[in-house]
């Protein structure tokens, strides 16, 4: 029996294949290829650099070269310098003198502006400025800022006012009566009515006290309007009359309604308008203070207030059928840089005061 295998018996083990080589060979085809490649890059990079650099340094540098002189420029300055000292040294254009002769003869002026005069107010001169009399002359002097005020003839111009207006038993005693005080109402109406509108003003009344319509002054707005001169009215002496009367007495000022005007005390008056800081008072009264009051006294508080401010209030007065006080009353306008009315008669207080003599 035959034990050995044969050449195809299954029982001979198979032969293992052979392993895969790796892939070196591309590889290190393909790293060779990589520096390849950047060497060449690095070279074309190289040879670049040089090129740049060697155009920009061979470049010519640019030349700047200066224009051509103006020939006129050192002329035109010379002119100029020449210029300048010939007006240094020329003394000005002789004027032509004009010599008038005669006693009568003038220089005419150009025509002043209008002010806007209220033709119901017509006083023939202006305090202060020319001879009374003197043709051309304005009534009322004017001062400070705003439009021209009215006030019994007197004209201020000026943005902020205060009227101080005299209430005493006096202003409807002796030569005056109820009328006179209607008639004053009406032309206290009738200025304040006329008030600018960017003008500031108050009114002060006094009597034995002072009493102010505000503690400052206000725009005269309408309604400010009306509210002080109801405040007038509100202290008229003729309130205190009985009915029937037209002019008050002695006794009429011992009553509980005629006390507050008994007596004429307007130093607490002007105290009251100085702390409102106005440019302008206007002062209406009929005679020189009583007691405690005295006209040198108030005299001397007017300057006294006048020095404690920077700019002088400009203080004019108007006597209304004054009984006495003339000079005192001249005395304060004079003082203060205002100006002095005296109405006399009806006809004044009508039209407009008369320039005192």
């Amino acid at each position: 029996m035959n034990t050995e295998p044969s050449a195809e018996s299954p029982l001979e083990p198979a032969q293992p294949a052979a392993p895969a080589k790796p892939k070196r060979k591309f590889f290190a085809l393909k790293s060779k290829f990589l520096w390849i490649s950047i060497g060449f890059h690095a070279l074309l990079l190289l040879v670049a650099g040089y090129f740049v650099v060697s155009t920009i340094v061979s470049r010519p540098k640019p030349e700047f070269k200066a224009g051509p002189k103006g020939p006129s420029a050192p002329a035109s300055m010379e002119h100029q310098i020449q210029m300048t000292k010939r007006q240094n040294t020329m003394s000005a254009p002789a004027t032509k003198r004009i010599v008038t002769k005669g006693a009568n003869a003038a220089i005419a002026l150009p025509d002043l502006p209008s002010l806007g005069q209220d033709d119901s107010f017509a006083p023939s001169a202006m305090a202060g400025m020319g001879a009374p009399g003197a043709a051309g002359q304005m009534g009322g002097g004017l001062g400070g800022g705003g439009e021209p005020i009215n006030f019994f003839g007197l004209r201020a111009k000026s943005k902020s006012i205060v009227f101080i207006i005299d209430v005493t038993g006096s202003m409807v005693s002796g030569k005056k009566d109820s009328s006179t005080w209607v008639l004053l109402e009406d032309k206290v109406t009738e200025s304040i009515s006329k008030l600018p509108s960017n003008t500031n003003f108050n009114v002060v009344v006094f009597g034995p006290d002072s009493q102010s319509f505000k503690p400052n002054l206000v725009p005269a707005t309408k309604t400010n309007i009306d509210a002080a001169l109801s405040f007038v009215k509100s202290w008229s002496p003729v309130r205190a009359l009985k009915g029937g009367e037209t002019k008050g007495t002695a006794a009429t000022w011992d009553t509980p309604r005629g006390k507050r005007h008994k007596g004429t005390v307007p130093s607490k008056a002007f105290q009251l308008a100085f702390r409102m800081k106005p440019e302008t008072i206007m002062f209406l009264s009929d005679g020189d203070p009583t007691v405690p009051d005295k006209p040198a006294a108030v005299l001397t508080l007017l300057q006294q207030l006048q020095g404690q401010i920077t700019k002088k209030v400009k203080i004019s007065v108007i006597a209304y059928f004054a009984d006495s006080g003339q000079a005192f009353m001249r005395a304060v306008a004079e003082q203060n840089g205002g100006e002095f009315r005296e109405i006399s008669v009806r006809s004044d207080a009508e039209t407009g005061a008369k320039p005192a003599l």
